[in-house]
């Protein structure tokens, strides 16, 4: 008798649960479907001098890199649970193997996702700005892959340093966006049309002075 009530307590617990949880499914939105959503979004801005150690860094990395690709971004930003990922079309692989030239594949980051359980709600990004569709991109890769539901692989950015190691070839602006004395978040829409997201200029200079010699290398 004491077992059948016990058994009577989980299951009327579980029915609220589930009853609980599809009426606050309800409530939920997915920002991804507004208009205009990332203007509705913080960003993190990486201080001038954090940006030039994470600029030597990268350098001090290469050699622990897997794979090191040049990449033609095929399509957007997708969202999924505590990732982001994008499409790419591989144009030449400069180091590593088992990723096909020409092949097309997802990229994703675990340091890329929207950041909404907390104020305020943001883009992580790693300090560096999505891909633009169509554009080229130098990216570094840790070497682990994932085969996603659509049969189309998956493969993980390095994530080794502060700054995702992801370099247009075409240049983008230049703009150090102010940020306020107890945080570094500003509006997305601030730093939209920027690569990097930094705040100082000598940030922006090693970022330059880095991906030139990166291009000198992988061109």
């Amino acid at each position: 008798m004491r077992q059948r009530i016990i058994i009577i307590i989980i299951m009327c617990v579980f029915c609220a649960s589930g009853i609980f949880g599809m009426v606050k499914k309800t409530t939920y939105t997915d920002i991804t479907k507004e208009d205009n959503y990332l203007g509705k979004l913080q960003a993190g801005i990486l201080p001038g001098k954090q940006a030039v150690s994470s600029c030597g860094r990268i350098q001090e990395c290469l050699p622990d890199v897997q794979i090191i690709i040049k990449g033609k971004v095929t399509g957007g930003i997708e969202h999924l649970f505590g990732v982001d990922q994008q499409k790419i079309q591989v144009e030449k692989v400069f180091k590593g193997s088992g990723i096909q030239e020409k092949a097309e594949v997802y990229v994703y980051s675990l340091n890329w996702s929207l950041s909404l359980c907390v104020q305020p709600s943001s883009i992580e990004r790693g300090f560096v700005n999505i891909m633009d569709e169509g554009e080229e991109y130098l990216i570094f890769l840790s070497g682990a892959v994932v085969n996603t539901k659509e049969g189309i692989l998956a493969y993980e950015v390095y994530d080794e340093t502060l700054i995702t190691p992801i370099f247009a070839y075409k240049d983008k602006a230049e703009i150090p966006a102010e940020y306020g004395t107890y945080d570094t978040f500003v509006p997305y829409d601030v730093v939209k049309d920027n690569e990097l997201f930094c705040g100082e200029d000598i940030g922006y200079a090693a970022w330059k002075e880095l991906k030139e010699k990166l291009f000198a290398q992988y061109n």
